[in-house]
């Protein structure tokens, strides 16, 4: 996605069942063509153990407009939530 209006940041570590809940309460919202086109989520992974890949790559097969980064290890809160809001680009 290259001009979004709204970046959704999604910090995450070990929380694949809460993870598919917010991201179904977002795509919901997709429905609407232009908050599909207008909208990017950027989910910055701290390293999870879970299956939040295959989770989160479940959803980027339907919706272009999701971006995944996964840390090779737990960098902590802080630097996991600058990390998300880096990567975004609304």
């Amino acid at each position: 996605m290259n001009n979004p209006v709204l970046s959704i940041c999604i910090p995450t570590y070990n929380r694949a069942s809460f993870l598919r809940q917010c991201l179904d309460s977002i795509v919901f919202q997709f429905k609407d063509s232009v908050i599909y086109q207008a909208v990017e989520i950027v989910v910055s992974d701290n390293g999870s153990t879970d299956g939040t890949t295959q989770l989160v790559n479940e959803y980027k097969e339907k919706f272009f407009n999701i971006s995944y980064f996964r840390n090779n290890e737990n960098l902590g809160v802080d630097r996991n939530i600058l990390q998300v809001v880096e990567k975004a680009k609304g």
